[in-house]
């Protein structure tokens, strides 16, 4: 937006300063008293206060559209699919455990599952509990905010992983649970949801990023894919 506003501003700039340089010029103002300086017309102050105002909104649109890039924006929301030879990590295991501290986390064990090497790796996720189905649109939301935070967090690893390599695994951590929610979640009363995002970058687009989005939830011991499309890769900016 802020482009758009700079360039507005330089628009208009432009086309007024070409207004102003054919406006009939006034009469010089002369003075009896040679040492003090002519007063600047009344009718031509607008001229200045004008450009002066349209090169403040000028600057300030560059300003604005520099803080949306760096700070404000999310990712950007130009996807497209994998090529064939892409690399593609997968989710191959999710192993749900309370740690002795009763933090509710889950391992998630990955595979290449592309023909390619995946390199830069990095990752975000978040467990939810709920006492009901998410709406698709809350779970939605949450992968844009992930991707930010992929987006603020340290560059990736050195390390690769090669095709058909499945010895990566990390862990999700939740919330601390009290005995009740344990025993709901042992029950399926509580849901617990588990979203998970995978940023990448393989030789074949190396100037692009992979990203592979996962979302599962449990009802008791039972594990089940979010209806909502969010169990996918693509490659994005």
């Amino acid at each position: 937006m802020g482009f758009w506003v700079a360039t507005a501003a330089a628009v208009i700039a432009a086309f007024y300063n070409a207004l102003v340089y054919h406006w009939p010029k006034p009469p010089p103002v002369s003075t009896p008293n040679k040492s003090k300086k002519p007063a600047l017309p009344i009718h031509s102050r607008p001229r200045l206060f004008v450009p002066m105002l349209l090169l403040a909104l000028t600057w300030t649109g560059v300003l604005f559209d520099y803080v949306d890039r760096n700070y404000w924006s999310g990712p950007s929301q130009a996807e497209s699919p994998l090529k064939e030879n892409s690399a593609r990590l997968d989710v191959r295991l999710w192993q749900p455990i309370v740690t002795p501290e009763k933090q509710y986390a889950v391992n998630i064990f990955t595979i290449n599952n592309g023909k390619n090497t995946a390199s830069a790796f990095r990752r975000a996720g978040i467990i939810m509990l709920a006492t009901s189905r998410a709406p698709n649109s809350t779970i939605d939301g949450m992968f844009p905010i992930l991707r930010s935070q992929i987006t603020l967090s340290e560059p990736g690893p050195k390390s690769e992983i090669h095709p058909g390599q499945a010895d990566t695994w990390f862990t999700v951590f939740g919330p601390k649970l009290d005995d009740k929610q344990t025993a709901d979640l042992n029950s399926g009363t509580l849901l617990a949801y588990v979203l998970n995002i995978m940023q990448y970058k393989d030789p074949v687009t190396p100037n692009r990023f992979i990203y592979t989005e996962s979302c599962v939830y449990y009802m008791g011991a039972a594990l089940h894919l979010c209806e909502n499309g969010h169990n996918r890769s693509y490659l994005a900016d």
